[in-house]
């Protein structure tokens, strides 16, 4: 086995060799980046095994699991129960259906208002199909303060802001579920481009586990674009104040760059 004083020795003597071999793994390296991946799903920190995690899953298969997206509305008039509010609120409502993994979307408009006519008991939208009148308006804001179900999950007792809530089903697979929170998100922000430019008067802001969940992924992606320039940057600095050298300052920065 070689000593390191012997080793050393056959790094100097064929520095060449030796910096051209480091250059081709690097490059080697570099081309392996193109088949990673960023998931965000945060369970791939956990093993399978894990007792935690064991829990939620069993949980979850006995139940259901909660994932969800949370979007709400908030008119600048201050009242969500106008024609116009309303309205906006139900396009959005049947829009969100058509969100990937999706299984059910629940809104103010979209609530089942149970009502007895005579002998016989009607179910129907809140806010149903066709031209919202002044009445059919004030009617659900009547129904949607009064009701447990609503109030305060849906729609706040100002009637000021109103939530439209997306049911998730996301895949059991971790690298699966985190394609899907990108798929999801990728649907919803561009819904939320789409309701900005049709209802500029009311504003849209999305919460809940899968936004969450993605932008854990995307604070620490723009923190790596950020900080690391300027750690390499300071190496550099260091390292030409230290070596007083450029090219030295070079190789060290280049060299922390491969060892990262």
């Amino acid at each position: 086995m070689l000593s390191a004083e012997a080793y050393g020795k056959i790094i100097v003597k064929r520095k060449w060799i030796t910096l051209l071999l480091g250059i081709l793994f690097t490059i080697l390296w570099v081309m392996g980046l193109s088949g990673l991946s960023i998931n965000p799903d945060n369970r791939i920190f956990f093993s399978k095994d894990n007792p935690q995690l064991v829990a939620l899953e069993t949980l979850e298969r006995t139940y259901s699991r909660d994932d969800n997206v949370y979007m709400v509305l908030a008119p600048k008039s201050g009242d969500i129960f106008s024609p116009h509010s309303l309205e906006a609120t139900r396009e959005l409502t049947e829009r969100l259906w058509k969100t990937p993994f999706s299984s059910r979307v629940d809104s103010i408009t979209n609530f089942q208002w149970i009502r007895a006519d005579g002998d016989d008991v009607t179910i129907s939208d809140l806010v149903e199909k066709g031209n919202i009148s002044s009445s059919i308006a004030e009617n659900a804001r009547k129904i949607a303060l009064n009701e447990p179900l609503i109030k305060n999950l849906l729609v706040n007792s100002e009637s000021s802001v109103a939530g439209i809530n997306v049911n998730i089903i996301m895949p059991e697979d971790p690298i699966a579920s985190g394609g899907a929170t990108i798929e999801i998100m990728k649907f919803i922000r561009y819904e939320q481009k789409r309701f900005a430019e049709k209802w500029p008067d009311i504003d849209l802001y999305v919460s809940g586990g899968v936004p969450l969940t993605l932008a854990f992924t995307e604070v620490s992606m723009k923190d790596i674009s950020t900080l690391l320039p300027i750690t390499l940057l300071v190496i550099f600095i260091i390292a030409g104040v230290a070596l007083r050298s450029i090219t030295a300052a070079f190789l060290t920065a280049f060299i922390a760059i491969i060892s990262a």
